[in-house]
């Protein structure tokens, strides 16, 4: 039985260390999302019509910690975020891939977020958030819990690669957009 919700994350298991609940098996701590339909149009939105790519001022985002960096994913574009995966490395993959991990019987890589931004490596991944790919779901690697947030006005623009504009968020760091899409192409995965 999973104990009571303490806070914003339901189902958490605060007194396992390193948020493993009892088992050891990986744990969500956040539900699948649910689209809306566009500002104008009526209905549920077609479960074939794409989530969006990158983040802009207004919507709900997941704010991704990767070491001491907080990025910005569309909060339509995650399926949901796993908490401390068991990681089985695979030797002959590219260092973007940090491994694979079993996610309800689903087998789903992790990518390394530091890498895949051109930026030094994480150490290693306490959250996986995963989102769709042209290839299936994989997890992106974060190092702290990501948190829900609406985002305000840009305040800039970014030169990161695969990366839109920059935000001011919550306790007044700076968030930087990323583009999914652009984030996940084959080309990046690769190198």
């Amino acid at each position: 039985m999973m104990p009571p919700s303490t806070g914003p994350i339901a189902g958490a298991w605060p007194e396992q260390s390193r948020h493993r609940p009892p088992g050891g098996t990986c744990h969500v701590i956040a539900p699948p999302v649910t689209r809306k339909p566009p500002a104008g149009e009526e209905g549920p939105v077609a479960e074939d019509s794409p989530p969006p790519t990158a983040a802009r001022a207004g919507d709900l985002a997941l704010l991704v910690p990767v070491g001491g960096d907080t990025y910005a994913l569309p909060l339509a574009a995650v399926r949901e975020v796993a908490v401390d995966p068991r990681v089985t490395t695979l030797p002959t993959a590219p260092r973007v891939v940090l491994g694979l991990f079993n996610l309800r019987g689903q087998i789903v890589p992790l990518l390394d977020t530091g890498r895949l931004l051109g930026l030094r490596g994480v150490e290693r991944s306490d959250f996986a958030v995963l989102v769709e790919t042209g290839h299936g779901i994989a997890g992106l690697a974060a190092t702290a819990i990501p948190l829900t947030v609406r985002l305000s006005e840009a305040v800039g623009s970014s030169d990161l690669e695969a990366s839109t504009e920059t935000f001011l968020v919550c306790d007044r760091r700076l968030a930087v957009a990323l583009d999914v899409a652009e984030l996940l192409s084959p080309a990046r995965i690769s190198r």
